[in-house]
């Protein structure tokens, strides 16, 4: 994996060194911000069940089971610059942020909390070079798809950390404006897993939203 990436950041570096001087568009840099939805996250993490028993006397006095409640989501927030070689292709870097947040809490038989509910704060951050193929071009709109293979760091606020594989597919993504600005609209999927039991994203980003500036 870290070939690949090496490999990638390479090509993006040397690339200039040997792209020809015909067929460039007359802006080649352009930078966005955006934001992509979290379908995936707000499937995968979600508030437990309420553990509300029927006859909870019965149960022993020392029950307890933990639910998770109150979740929130940022959603994915991401940065972008690119750098058009030809009119077709531009290579160029990402950062995916997102954050999921909950709160954890022990009941008793009668769901009553035994303790303080615990906030738990969970970031993941996503670095990828980047590549676009832009299939029709014009001065108003632009047609393209693209890929980004990088590493997905996952941490929380009680010390954990893991790194993984991450890899987004942009499907088809649509840019429309005029000059320097332009608004983004894209279909893609956002995918991280580290073993077939570990999964951070799969299939997430399915839609995103983004304002570029373009020179």
């Amino acid at each position: 994996m870290r070939r690949i990436i090496l490999t990638c950041v390479l090509a993006a570096v040397s690339l200039p060194l040997f792209a020809g001087n015909g067929d460039k568009p007359q802006m080649r840099h352009q930078v966005r911000v955006g934001w992509g939805d979290c379908l995936f996250e707000t499937m995968a993490f979600h508030a437990s069940p309420q553990h509300n028993y029927p006859h909870p006397e019965v149960l022993p006095e020392t029950f307890s089971i933990q639910e998770r409640f109150d979740y929130g989501y940022t959603g994915h927030i991401f940065a972008e610059y690119q750098f058009s070689f030809t009119s077709w292709l531009s290579v160029g870097a990402q950062v995916d942020f997102e954050g999921i947040f909950w709160k954890d809490c022990y009941f008793d038989r009668y769901h009553k909390p035994t303790g303080t509910p615990v906030s738990v704060r969970n970031y993941n951050i996503v670095v990828m070079p980047t590549v676009r193929f832009d299939f029709m071009r014009t001065e108003y709109v632009n047609l393209y798809s693209g890929l980004g293979i990088g590493l997905l760091t996952a941490f929380d606020n009680t010390g954990g950390f893991v790194p993984a594989p991450a890899l987004n597919l942009n499907l088809i993504g649509v840019q429309v404006g005029h000059g320097h600005w332009f608004g983004t609209a894209e279909i893609g999927l956002l995918n991280a897993l580290k073993g077939g039991n570990v999964i951070f994203m799969m299939g997430s980003r399915l839609v995103s939203l983004s304002l570029v500036y373009r020179w």
